[in-house]
């Protein structure tokens, strides 16, 4: 998630930050094409970029729009030392475009997405201070990495492209495993403070004291494993009320994953609860996915996808409204061929029925807009 303090890089100091970089990248990949270390082996330097063309039947979606648009990427470069086994140090910049998005307004074109300070405590706990990546979720650590995704991008309806949604945290966070026999768990807990975009896509909202955490069970079964995780924090500086008015959000998600040799299956249920009593509204939304990929080969994948986000919103006064049913629905198919592990070539066709369209203002209870979207890609990542 993006701060203020990140968003004020000049055009000429963002063109300086990428270029350098590019060139650090390009000079440590160089000397070390295998491993992109340094000589004394504590410097590695990896990143992956995503490049993508998108065109729709009719209405503008997530940035793709009828004309087609190829301003459509992903990009990142991690730089971590490792002092020795238990500290290291890890920097990450990234760098993403949306096509004819009103998110490409306010979002920078490089931004510090990671930084933080790890340490070890033996094999099992791990300890990160810093702007650390959220443990929540199956995706939300990969959710750009488009060699480890089968499609262009994570589910959207679970992890949305920046507006209500934090990706990192401002803190600190523990992770430690808890092996028992064949079984083993998987425990993470946070805190701290992020900042979002609200729906105005100007205005950012700021969270302090927020917390959470996520239990993963690993069963004996190969490549299965589920999750459970719980979030809560409360939303400062909303936009249209009162300068004190905040906002309480809790919100918890379930997960389960297969990922075997030819069938690899998905699934997350997240449900979040708000309200302000002050504005006086209250409401809930849930969303979820079933993703499935049944792999033809070792390189050829044809993925089936289904997303949906319902949404409960009880608004109280003399304008008030309330609405009750699904917001948004995206099926999608695709195909996936990856020749290798650092290379990935994706062809998806998706069908949208709902209300986050970017072309015009659709009010709640009006009938929902219908687009078809299609997006080519092709990832790298060394």
């Amino acid at each position: 998630m993006n701060t203020r303090a990140e968003k004020v890089l000049a055009p000429g100091h963002r063109l300086a930050v990428t270029t350098l970089l590019v060139t650090l990248a390009a000079a440590a990949h160089a000397a070390h094409p295998a491993a992109a270390q340094s000589t004394d082996g504590r410097l590695s330097v990896h990143g992956f970029l995503t490049q993508a063309y998108g065109r729709t039947d009719g209405h503008q979606v997530l940035g793709i729009t009828s004309e087609g648009t190829s301003d459509y990427r992903v990009a990142a470069l991690q730089f971590r030392f490792d002092a020795d086994p238990e500290n290291a140090f890890v920097l990450q910049f990234s760098h993403e475009r949306l096509g004819r998005s009103p998110l490409s307004e306010v979002e920078p074109e490089v931004d510090l997405d990671w930084v933080f300070y790890e340490r070890r405590f033996g094999e099992h706990t791990v300890v990160r201070v810093g702007k650390v990546r959220t443990p929540l979720g199956l995706f939300n650590e990969i959710r750009d990495v488009g060699t480890l995704l089968a499609l262009y991008r994570a589910p959207v309806s679970v992890y949305g492209e920046q507006v209500y949604a934090s990706e990192t945290v401002n803190g600190a966070m523990v992770g430690r495993r808890i092996p028992l026999g064949t079984w083993a768990l998987d425990v993470d807990a946070f805190y701290g403070s992020w900042d979002f975009v609200q729906y105005d896509l100007a205005t950012y909202a700021h969270v302090d004291g927020g917390y959470g955490g996520q239990v993963w069970v690993n069963t004996p079964i190969d490549g299965l494993r589920a999750g459970a995780g719980h979030l809560r924090y409360t939303v400062g500086n909303l936009v249209n009320a009162p300068a004190d008015a905040e906002d309480d959000h809790v919100a918890w998600i379930a997960s389960l994953e297969g990922n075997f040799t030819r069938l690899s299956v998905r699934s997350e249920l997240f449900h979040a609860s708000f309200g302000e009593t002050d504005l006086g509204y209250i409401g809930k939304a849930e969303r979820y996915y079933v993703q499935a990929v049944v792999n033809v080969t070792d390189w050829l994948g044809v993925v089936g996808q289904a997303e949906f986000e319902d949404l409960r919103l009880d608004v109280s006064g003399p304008f008030g409204f309330s609405f009750d049913g699904n917001e948004n629905r995206d099926l999608a198919v695709g195909v996936r061929y990856a020749p290798a592990p650092n290379l990935a070539v994706k062809l998806e066709g998706h069908a949208f029925r709902g209300y986050r369209i970017e072309d015009g203002a659709l009010p709640y209870g009006a009938p929902r807009a219908r687009a078809k979207y299609a997006l080519l890609s092709v990832s790298t990542s060394f």
